[in-house]
């Protein structure tokens, strides 16, 4: 029998270390001393040279399997007693071994660790009581035999009756102070026990939070008057026979009726959580309830202990920020700008689909990740500006050029504002970013055309003018300029701001017809009565004669009346015709080699296009590749890690529990993020590794997609496939990838409630259709500009496999059906 000294020995056989490692924790914060072998092979050897008191035995063990370690274990010190884990929770496993002589059978699931001290426990307790059993017969026989020897002794002993009769009176004086002094002290203890009763009732009943006490019945016997404020009951009433239960919100009655009938058989120390109560006018409240069991001295539950507080105002509040927080993050996706929320880190807050469409961030969620991560080549005077608007400044730019990794250039128009906390301090930046290479290009053709013509205009001999509708020059070339200065008169003098038409009604008075012919062009050109005019016409200077052909033609530019006026020196004509057949015939010469250019221009540009769809399918082909890649290695490597976070962040939660830590609400929070997080990575793995290789990878992919969708949407979702299908995994998996798009746009663009996917197969084609019920507008009703990437991806990929995507309304007007059509020997 072990002695209160001794300390007790508990032997773990595990293959598995992971799992081993959280039980020897768990058990070596309690006090046990633990031993960890791997095999059945090296329990047999550690047995042979130690002992131990308990031994957790795994049935699914390498080598010798647990089945025989449990015959070996009868010959170790008069048949140790053993606990079976196992990660299979088979009711006839667990019989057959309790028959063999378990003391008890864990199951490794989710309550695993948090059980095992109390299953140990109680099984070494009962170790510790057959030992007993065992002590108590020894003694008693040894006892029986010690009464014979004394019977045999007594008559020696009679005869110092006497001398025995004075000491025991002696001793029953004794006896008797001694009792008078435990008396005196049970007085002592009953009086502070009366004492601490009265600081408990002055506790109770004063404490800044509801305090209750609930009986072995789960009715209230206890309650002050805080609690009573809170639920709006009476204390007559709440002790009227009212238990927490008539208190909860139907939604949550059954969760907490479970946790006080485990309060009550003992099954949790502690509980504690924020449920939903009514007021008994019926409103709604919110309380952090922490509950607890006390027990008799003989281990039965007496009653339970609990603190309720009222955090209804702080659940509102939390959730109004919520709602605003959402509504802000919706706001900020769906706007039709580029802008993105910063933190103080440059961590994605909020980013709208615009910006990660305008720079190309085709990353998933954005949420937490590096603006400097994403975008390692960021210039260094963009990095300076974010910090000085991270220190309190606003800074904008009209145009900004952006160079690409790839070495691409992008023109970006940016505005950058600080935005502040609740506390007004700077909580991070926001930014407006408008990639805005269209405009650039366009505004940069004007400047172009602008510069060409003023250049054209400029070297072109011609002297030319522009009229107003009253005659008056509002623009002129230079050789306008230098013509009139160089004549110093006549028909051709005026710069800008004089009268063209008062300059030749002028020179029409001195006798000139050529200046009265040339006014009346003007004003019929300007009239609308011809659509041009022009005459030749000879102008002499002082030193030489020159001949010029004067042109007038509308001026859209200016209004419909104004007129541009050219005059071209045409006295060297038959030198500018030479030169114009020679400009010809170089002409011929340059388009012919430019008609060889582009020829071969375009040879090179349909080489190129066969390689770039031959790119195409390689990187759609490496994209699955990597999808499946990440979607095992999110199976594999995060899924496992997770799962052993999860269990040692809910093992840290009882322990935080336990010793009544503030932390032990976040704890709590981190695990239930760690379980979700958990079975979103084991999604994701499925979503991103659908079809697998073999026979039939397909049509157990749509099936899995069928569940999905009906689960996550909560719609009717349904999966028409034979039971196999003879196909290759590329085919396979753009036809899944097809169809996962198809219902994606059936539920995000159609609403739809009910969808059908079919997949069949005929000597010629292979057919999949998804068809959806939805009362929204349909992928089908999309005007082309709204019709996304998502389309145009799925016509890609049916082309990839030689088929052809077919999407149209359905015949009843409500909802739209995609098919994608293959031939067979495709």
């Amino acid at each position: 029998m072990p002695t209160p000294h001794t300390p007790t020995t508990i032997l773990v056989v595990d293959d598995d270390p992971g799992i081993a490692r959280l039980i020897v924790r768990e058990l070596q914060r309690v006090g046990y001393t633990i031993a960890t072998v791997f095999s059945g092979e090296e329990a047999i050897s550690w047995l042979n040279d130690n002992v131990a008191n308990l031994v957790l035995l795994d049935l699914k063990l390498p080598g010798l399997h647990g089945n025989a370690l449990i015959d070996t274990l009868d010959g170790f010190h008069d048949h140790l007693p053993f606990i079976i884990i196992t990660g299979q929770g088979d009711e006839r496993v667990a019989v057959d071994m309790m028959k063999r002589g378990a003391l008890d059978y864990l199951v490794k699931d989710v309550n695993f660790i948090t059980m095992l001290p109390t299953v140990v426990r109680r099984a070494l307790a009962r170790i510790e009581e057959n030992a007993r059993l065992i002590y108590a017969e020894q003694a008693l026989a040894r006892s029986n035999a010690e009464l014979e020897h004394r019977v045999t002794e007594r008559t020696a002993e009679l005869i110092q009756s006497n001398e025995a009769l004075r000491e025991s009176r002696l001793a029953a004086l004794n006896l008797m102070e001694d009792a008078i002094a435990a008396r005196e002290k049970t007085e002592q203890a009953q009086s502070a026990l009366r004492e601490s009763e009265a600081r408990f009732r002055g506790f109770f009943e004063n404490v800044g939070v509801g305090t209750v006490e609930v009986g072995a019945d789960g009715c209230f016997t206890r309650v002050n008057d805080r609690i009573c404020s809170i639920t709006g009951y009476s204390r007559e009433e709440l002790l009227a026979g009212m238990s927490p239960l008539n208190l909860a919100h139907p939604e949550d009655a059954e969760l907490n009726q479970q946790q006080m009938e485990k309060l009550l058989h003992g099954e949790i120390p502690i509980y504690e959580a924020e449920r939903r109560y009514l007021r008994k006018d019926g409103a709604l409240i919110w309380v952090r309830a922490t509950a607890t069991t006390l027990y008799n001295d003989d281990g039965t539950v007496r009653s339970i202990v609990g603190v309720a507080e009222d955090i209804t105002d702080r659940k509102l509040t939390e959730q109004a920020l919520n709602a605003s927080e959402e509504r802000l993050r919706l706001f900020i996706k769906h706007t039709p700008a580029p802008v993105v929320m910063f933190d103080l880190e440059m961590r994605y807050l909020a980013v709208s689909d615009r910006w990660a469409k305008d720079f190309r961030l085709d990353v998933g969620d954005l949420t937490g990740r590096s603006h400097y991560e994403l975008f390692p080549d960021i210039p260094d005077h963009w990095r300076q500006v974010h910090q000085r608007c991270l220190a309190g400044a606003t800074e904008s730019c009209e145009r900004d050029p952006f160079p690409r990794a790839d070495g691409s250039l992008d023109w970006v128009k940016w505005e950058i504002r600080p935005w502040y906390d609740a506390e007004g301090g700077i909580g991070g930046i926001t930014i407006f970013a408008e990639v805005i290479n269209d405009r650039v290009q366009a505004e940069d053709e004007i400047l172009k055309a602008r510069r060409f013509a003023e250049s054209t205009l400029e070297a072109i001999p011609a002297s030319i003018v522009v009229l107003d509708a009253h005659g008056r020059i509002i623009s002129t070339n230079q050789s306008w300029t230098a013509f009139a200065e160089a004549n110093g008169g006549g028909i051709n003098t005026g710069g800008v701001g004089s009268n063209y038409l008062t300059v030749c009604d002028a020179a029409a008075g001195y006798g000139s017809e050529e200046a009265a012919r040339f006014a009346a062009g003007i004003r019929e050109v300007m009239s609308g009565s011809i659509k041009r005019f022009s005459m030749d016409y000879a102008c002499h200077s002082p030193t030489q004669q020159r001949w010029f052909v004067g042109y007038i033609t509308p001026f859209t530019g200016n209004g419909p009346h104004s007129v541009v006026v050219a005059h071209v020196d045409v006295s060297e004509r038959k030198r500018a015709e030479q030169v114009i057949r020679r400009l010809n015939d170089e002409l011929e010469i340059r388009v012919e080699d430019r008609t060889q250019q582009l020829q071969h221009t375009n040879a090179e540009l349909k080489k190129q296009i066969a390689a770039r769809k031959k790119l195409e399918k390689e990187i759609l082909h490496i994209s699955e590749h990597e999808k499946q890649r990440i979607g095992q290695d999110l199976h594999d490597d995060l899924g496992q890690q997770l799962a052993g976070i999860w269990l040692l962040s809910d093992l840290l939660k009882y322990s935080l529990i336990k010793q009544k830590s503030p932390e032990a609400e976040s704890a709590d929070k981190i695990t239930s993020l760690l379980k979700d997080a958990l079975a979103l990575t084991r999604s994701l793995a499925r979503g991103l590794h659908p079809v697998a290789v073999q026979a039939g990878g397909l049509v157990a992919a749509l099936d899995e997609l069928t569940e999905r969708t009906s689960h996550m949407f909560r719609i009717n979702c349904r999966c028409k496939c034979p039971p196999a299908i003879d196909m290759d995994n590329t085919t396979a998996t753009h036809l899944y990838r097809i169809a996962q798009e198809a219902v994606t746009n059936a539920v995000k663009h159609g609403q739809a409630k009910e969808i059908d996917i079919a997949l069949s197969t005929n000597p010629h084609h292979t057919v999949l259709s998804v068809k959806d019920q939805g009362k929204g507008k349909g992928i089908a009703d999309l005007p082309p500009k709204r019709q996304g990437m998502g389309l145009r991806i799925m016509k890609y990929r049916a082309d990839v496999i030689g088929g052809i995507l077919d999407i149209q309304r359905n015949q009843s007007g409500s909802g739209t059906t995609v098919v994608c059509t293959i031939p067979t020997h495709v």
